[in-house]
């Protein structure tokens, strides 16, 4: 059997996967795959390097109230120059440059290349150009899911990390030359937030997807400019994530949630954990111990419907 485990995109929420990954291990599903979007990317990058999950967490402690680099002078340039700016030419595309969390992903992945990866690994992006995927895959002889996918191995992981977790407006997009074209990559979540077909089609038999995304319920404090970009962004994904697992009869086990009730025709290739992680802002970094704890706990109750549902 060959294990793939799917991690979505969630920011901050993002650090749950460590919680949920200790899970497993504890459960002996150690996975043999991973892929994950946006925070995922994170996560499953430093995972498929080959670190611990105690070191992965006291990486994330270590470093998270340090990665974010906040683009001031363009800030202030977009303002001093807003008529140019309403007449088509933007002076600042994000927020935040994204400069600092690259270099840290850099050490912390020993600047390794998507190929040396220690187990198959995939991380999204969206071309804001064509609205593309592009997948970065460990190895090239990966095909995409899809038409109108672009698979590339031939990247440093920490770029692909960097450019899977550029969300719209906040990061700016990250520039990747792939296959010989420059592309302006953005957030993988915009077209696929949980990658349980890009597994798939890596050879996964068995897949456990995590999905941290907005789950439909009600969140206050959605009342700035950040918080709506992304709150905006995990409807749209919500979605889009919602009809692919409905068309793949894919289970979604809710923490907390209702009994879950099995259609006719049940999909015994992936099954997916929802945490139910919404009540933690973007960059609440004081939250990511709970996170952890959280991804941990709702893959523990989850797991016995996670094996029956798998059969494993």
């Amino acid at each position: 059997m060959t294990l793939g485990v799917a991690l979505s995109g969630g920011s901050v929420r993002g650090m749950s996967h460590i919680g949920a990954l200790r899970a497993l291990e504890e459960e002996g599903l150690k996975p043999d795959m991973v892929a994950g979007t946006s925070a995922g990317s994170i996560v499953a990058s430093l995972y498929a390097t080959g670190m611990s999950l105690g070191c992965m967490e006291e990486a994330v402690l270590k470093h998270a109230r340090h990665m974010i680099d906040f683009d001031l002078s363009g800030m202030l340039a977009a303002v001093m120059k807003i008529g140019p700016l309403f007449k088509g030419y933007p002076v600042i595309d994000g927020l935040v440059k994204g400069n600092r969390i690259e270099s840290i992903m850099r050490k912390l992945t020993e600047e390794k290349k998507m190929s040396q990866a220690n187990i198959p690994l995939a991380i999204t992006a969206t071309d804001v150009i064509d609205g593309g995927a592009v997948v970065f895959v460990s190895s090239k002889k990966y095909k995409p899911y899809a038409s109108g996918v672009t698979y590339y191995h031939d990247v440093l992981i920490a770029e692909a990390v960097r450019a899977s977790i550029a969300i719209p407006v906040i990061f700016r997009p990250k520039m990747i030359e792939v296959n010989g074209k420059g592309r302006r990559l953005i957030d993988g979540g915009v077209v696929n937030n949980l990658p349980i077909d890009v597994l798939k089609s890596m050879g996964a038999r068995k897949i456990i997807g995590i999905n941290l995304g907005y789950s439909g319920d009600r969140q206050e404090g959605v009342d700035n400019i950040i918080e709506i970009g992304n709150q905006s962004i995990d409807i749209m994904t919500y979605h889009i994530t919602k009809l692919r697992n409905r068309l793949e009869n894919v289970i979604e086990l809710v923490f907390n949630g209702k009994p879950v009730f099995y259609p006719f025709r049940i999909n015994q290739e992936a099954v997916v954990v929802n945490p139910q992680i919404f009540d933690i802002s973007i960059f609440d970094y004081r939250r990511i111990p709970e996170c952890i704890e959280r991804g941990y706990t709702s893959m523990k109750q989850n797991l016995p419907e996670v094996r029956k549902i798998l059969r494993i």
